[in-house]
């Protein structure tokens, strides 16, 4: 009986974390998967919905975003998000992520029994909707912002569970070119194991008018059981016309992993088209872990 609990638990763990590697990054696109994830700073990209609301009202803007992202693996995933900060000085936005993984299977996801002849499947499904709404009073060099996600994740094994988080933040604009971030992630107290760790993260971004730019982030996330919540990206877009091409690196202490990415796209005042690569670090590396991500964004 301890045996079958104790592997009921191990297999609960290995869900919440196999669902969470893939689908942690929500509303992010090409163009921010290639700087390494650091978006938590960025006035301009709709991935803040999810990552740092308060961004959302700095700018005035609508926008459109939709990405396709998989890997070698049969891993799959896409989300639609959209934007607004046109009029006034409130901003809001809502996105959807969609993700159908199939790990291997392991003994802890093994059930306990099975059918001869049958082969037990392992597919993960996750659906999850995210919103959000900022203020930026006056100048816009100041803004606040609240957003939330909500959704399901089925397990062939596990059944469905409820996934709930929710976000404050603040952003600040030092300059045209330099801007803060601030936001602390995993509020709110949905009480079972899907529930988004606490974790605060710090970012800047450093972007010249239709130029270069250079973001990083930090932070920690504070339920971390080993002690090792450490996070930090960093990434680097370079312009040559309207041709994009980037690079990154990020460091999640939680999941004990290292990513180095890469990508290009092509961007014009109505929108842009993006494509990147995300390549894991580390001894058990696989080109089947190997992650690819396409990117349309569009813009009034």
């Amino acid at each position: 009986m301890n045996t079958r609990k104790s592997s009921l638990i191990t297999a609960c763990l290995l869900f919440v974390g196999g669902s969470r590697a893939f689908a942690q990054d929500l509303l992010h696109g090409a163009n921010i998967e290639a700087v390494g994830g650091a978006s938590i700073a960025h006035v301009a990209d709709n991935a803040t919905i999810a990552t740092n609301p308060a961004m959302l009202a700095m700018a005035p803007r609508y926008d459109f975003a939709g990405s396709l992202f998989g890997q070698p693996s049969g891993d799959l995933g896409w989300n639609l998000n959209a934007m607004d900060s046109s009029k006034g000085i409130l901003g809001f936005g809502a996105g959807w992520t969609r993700t159908i993984t199939d790990p291997p299977l392991s003994d802890a996801d093994l059930p306990g029994w099975v059918t001869p002849g049958v082969d037990p499947t392992n597919k993960r499904r996750a659906s999850l909707f995210s919103v959000a709404m900022a203020i930026a009073p006056g100048d816009r060099k100041f803004s606040v912002g609240i957003g939330g996600t909500m959704g399901t994740v089925s397990h062939d094994r596990l059944g469905s569970k409820l996934m709930g988080e929710m976000s404050f933040g603040l952003g600040y604009r030092a300059t045209d070119e330099a801007t803060f971030g601030l936001v602390a992630q995993g509020l709110l107290p949905v009480d079972n194991v899907e529930a988004q760790p606490v974790q605060v993260l710090l970012g800047t971004r450093y972007a010249l008018e239709d130029g270069p730019s250079i973001a990083f982030e930090t932070g920690w996330q504070f339920e971390d059981a080993n002690g090792l919540g450490f996070i930090s990206r960093v990434g680097v877009e370079a312009v040559a016309g309207i041709i994009r091409p980037r690079l990154g690196y990020s460091y999640e202490g939680a999941e004990r992993k290292s990513t180095v990415t890469a990508g290009i796209g092509g961007e014009n005042p109505s929108g842009g088209l993006d494509a990147a690569v995300l390549v894991p670090l580390g001894k058990g590396f696989s080109g089947r872990d190997i992650r690819g991500v396409i990117t349309l964004r569009l813009r009034t």
